[in-house]
């Protein structure tokens, strides 16, 4: 999904991390981000993408070491979001 945000350009990706795994989700997401990544330098570089996480994902799963090292290491952007309220509740850059 392609829009703006305050005069800037974003991109966002959006999971919800449903399946039973999270790891297995995440490995997913990762996969696509980068390629989604790799896509928008070349064809949209002032873009900046995001991906969208629920709330709980992010409280439960996005803040074990290993999830905080991958989101560091590949300079994810992350919007999480209340699915139950359908608001955005914080821009992580």
């Amino acid at each position: 999904m392609a829009a703006t945000k305050a005069n800037e350009l974003i991109a966002v990706e959006v999971k919800s991390f449903l399946r039973q795994s999270k790891v297995y989700e995440m490995h997913n997401a990762l996969g696509q981000f980068n390629t989604y990544a790799f896509a928008l330098k070349s064809q949209e570089p002032s873009r900046t993408l995001y991906l969208a996480i629920p709330e709980n994902i992010y409280l439960e799963f996005f803040q074990t070491n290993f999830i905080k090292s991958l989101v560091k290491y590949y300079a994810m952007h992350l919007v999480i979001f209340d699915p139950d309220k359908k608001v955005i509740v914080e821009w992580i850059k």
